[in-house]
């Protein structure tokens, strides 16, 4: 009976551990980027307006392997969950709620998990193995790489290069531009790129085992491409309504 309680005891230590929340502050003063890598698990990003950029962290499993890194070095925040183990990669799973600048870069990166970025004002790139990226920003350049999973992006000013191994995208340019590249690259999944009525493109679209359609048309004289390729789903480019 008394061994039995002792592992009780030992067991109920290493879940309070665990399922540990956290709360961390740093002075946004000068901050211009925000550098973050998961192993997994979810993280939703939003606009600190006091000065400070807050970092709440909730450890969901984290194992002896787990080590988690939090570092201002000049006028960049790095923000790291690292397995230090050859194997089991999914005992670090840690879900964050982090609010920052508005204008920031953002570089994010994930085994697994979902991002959710909301109000910022700057370059995004990212890469995911699986999980879902949802965006309602000012992105001035977007770059992204996902294994599986969905890409929603609305508030797009600049260029854009995203890949995914299968899931579904949906990006919005919710102003026109004159100059720049729309890249969208995927194994299986639809694509669907929303432009304001007055924009104008040059498209490039092909699609192995799906429908291609521009309800935009073509200008010779724009200076904006939009390529999307697919091995199979629906390629669209729509008007904005």
């Amino acid at each position: 009976m008394k061994l039995i309680l002792t592992i009780l005891v030992s067991f109920i230590c290493i879940v309070s551990l665990a399922d540990e929340t956290v709360k961390k502050e740093f002075p946004s003063l000068g901050l211009k980027v925000f550098s973050f890598r998961n192993t997994s698990g979810d993280t939703k990003i939003s606009v600190s307006g006091n000065g400070f950029t807050h970092i709440s962290f909730h450890k969901v499993l984290f194992g002896e392997n787990c080590e988690m890194k939090m570092e201002r070095m000049g006028d960049e925040l790095v923000v790291e969950v690292n397995n230090k183990g050859v194997f089991n990669s999914g005992e670090c799973t840690v879900n964050f709620d982090i609010k920052i600048p508005k204008r920031i870069s953002l570089q994010l990166r994930s085994g697994s998990g979902n991002f959710d970025v909301k109000g910022t004002k700057g370059e995004i790139e990212f890469k995911l193995g699986s999980g879902n990226v949802k965006v309602q920003a000012e992105v001035e350049k977007l770059e992204g790489i996902i294994g599986s999973g969905s890409v929603d992006v609305s508030g797009l000013q600049g260029d854009v290069d995203v890949k995914t191994g299968s899931g579904k995208i949906v990006l919005k340019y919710l102003s026109a531009i004159e100059k720049g590249r729309l890249d969208i690259k995927t194994g299986s999944g639809t694509a669907t790129a929303f432009f304001p009525p007055t924009m104008k493109v040059i498209s490039q679209i092909k699609s192995e085992s799906g429908n291609v359609n521009n309800e935009l048309g073509e200008s010779q004289d724009a200076h904006f491409i939009v390529s999307m390729k697919s091995g199979s789903g629906d390629l669209t480019i729509k008007k904005l309504r």
